[in-house]
């Protein structure tokens, strides 16, 4: 398989600990909320939406199209 590679970045408000990816949507657990990122162009993803949390948020999993 070879080692993982880096080929694109996005920046979250916040500190991202953990994601979830079903098909090309990623959602990551940002400690300010939920970030819902789209990759289906690895190479450039784009945030299409976001969602403030109390607390801090840790994890994410994901179940069919829910978060």
């Amino acid at each position: 398989l070879g080692a993982p590679a880096l080929v694109g970045v996005i920046d979250t408000p916040g500190t991202a600990w953990s994601a979830a990816v079903t098909g090309s949507i990623v959602c990551v657990a940002d400690e300010v909320g939920l970030e819902i990122i789209d990759a289906a162009d690895p190479t450039h993803p784009i945030s299409i939406a976001s969602v403030s949390l109390p607390g801090q948020v840790t994890g994410v999993a994901t179940a069919f199209d829910h978060a």
